[in-house]
C-alpha cells in the first residue's frame, strides 16, 4: 500500500555505520526499513521495519523492496552499506573463487540489483517533495589498491563505476547517486576508525541537497563534504 510518509531503506544494519544511519533517518522522520544478515542490527521496535537478507544472493534484493513497498510504501532514499571481505596478509590472490564471488556479490551485484530497484522506485513517487537519493558506504579504495583487502577493493571499485553511470544518466530525472568516502581531516584514508556517527549526520545532509556537486563525496566528521 502506498504511504505518503517518506520511506528511507538501509542494507547493511550493523551495530556502527548502518545503525546509526538507520536512527538517524528514523529521527528525521522517514519510515525506515532496515535490512542485515541477521536481523540484530537494531533494537525491536526502533525502526519501522526489519528484515532479514542475505546479500550473496542479489536475487534477494528484489524480494527486500517489494516487501517494503508493501508494507511501508515506495523509498526515496536507499542507502547501500552491507559489505562482505577478507584480509590476506601473506597473498591476497590465495583468496578462494567462491569466497571472491559471495564477496562480490555482497559488495557489488547486490548494490547493483538495489540501484535498480531504487530506480523503479523513484520513477513511481509522484510527489517528490524531497530529493531522491541513492547512499552507497565505500571508501578510498576506488583509488587505488591495498593488497590484503582485494575482495574489498574490487567490489569498491566497481561499486563506484555503477554509482557514477547511475549520477550521469538520471541527473536530468533529479535522482541522487553517491559513492560516500570517509577521510580524517588531512584526507587521509580512515582505515578502522569509521564513525557511525559521522557517517549518519553526512548521509541526513545529503538526503536534503537540492543540487550534486560530485557523485563522489569524501567527507569529513564535523564538517561535511571536503574534496581532496
Amino acid at each position: 500500500m502506498a504511504s505518503t510518509s517518506r520511506v528511507a531503506i538501509v542494507f547493511g544494519v550493523g551495530p556502527n555505520v548502518g545503525a546509526n544511519v538507520a536512527q538517524q533517518f528514523t529521527t528525521d522522520g522517514y519510515k525506515v526499513a532496515a535490512v542485515s544478515r541477521s536481523g540484530k542490527g537494531l533494537d525491536a521496535g526502533s525502526v519501522a521495519l526489519s528484515i532479514t537478507a542475505d546479500l550473496t544472493d542479489p536475487k534477494t534484493v528484489h524480494a527486500v523492496f517489494e516487501e517494503v513497498r508493501s508494507e511501508l510504501g515506495e523509498p526515496i532514499v536507499v542507502v547501500y552499506n552491507a559489505v562482505a571481505y577478507s584480509a590476506s596478509q601473506s597473498d591476497p590472490l590465495s583468496v578462494d573463487l567462491s569466497t571472491f564471488q559471495d564477496h562480490l556479490a555482497v559488495n557489488t551485484s547486490s548494490a547493483f540489483a538495489a540501484i535498480q530497484e531504487a530506480v523503479k522506485s523513484f520513477d513511481r513517487i509522484a510527489d517528490k517533495a524531497s530529493p531522491c537519493v541513492f547512499i552507497f558506504t565505500g571508501n578510498c579504495l576506488n583509488q587505488g589498491a591495498t593488497p590484503p583487502l582485494l575482495t574489498l577493493g574490487t567490489g569498491k571499485a566497481a561499486t563506484a563505476h555503477v554509482i557514477e553511470y547511475a549520477a550521469k544518466t538520471y541527473v536530468a530525472k533529479g535522482y541522487h547517486f553517491y559513492y560516500a568516502d570517509e577521510r580524517t581531516a588531512e584526507g587521509a584514508p580512515i582505515g578502522t576508525n569509521v564513525q557511525g556517527d559521522a557517517h549518519a549526520e553526512f548521509y541526513s545532509e545529503l538526503a536534503k541537497k537540492l543540487e550534486v556537486n560530485s557523485y563522489l563525496q569524501t567527507f569529513v566528521k564535523g564538517k561535511g563534504y571536503v574534496k581532496f
